[in-house]
């Protein structure tokens, strides 16, 4: 009896383009970080007020959450393509 399921797991992306992927989308993430930084880098973004401590946390937090999202994305579609292939047989 022959398995058809292939022995070892199939990577579709590799994991140089996985980095990158995650490089890239750790971009957007990296916005309200910045208007803490540096306002002027955001130019799209009006004036916020840096020494308030809720904004600092709430603009930390934002960074975080997107960070998270952006890379839970990633990771959701680096799986699906991945079982679509062993179930292809690729």
């Amino acid at each position: 009896m022959s398995d058809t399921t292939p022995q070892h797991p199939v990577d579709v992306v590799g994991k140089g383009a996985l980095s990158v992927a995650a490089i890239l989308m750790a971009l957007p993430a990296a916005i309200p970080a910045l208007v803490l930084i540096e306002p002027s880098l955001v130019p799209f973004v009006g004036d916020v007020d840096t020494t308030d401590t809720g904004m600092i946390a709430f603009l930390v937090g934002m960074s975080f959450v997107l960070l998270l999202l952006n890379w839970g994305f990633l990771y959701l579609i680096y799986r699906w393509l991945n079982k679509m292939a062993q179930e292809q047989e690729i």
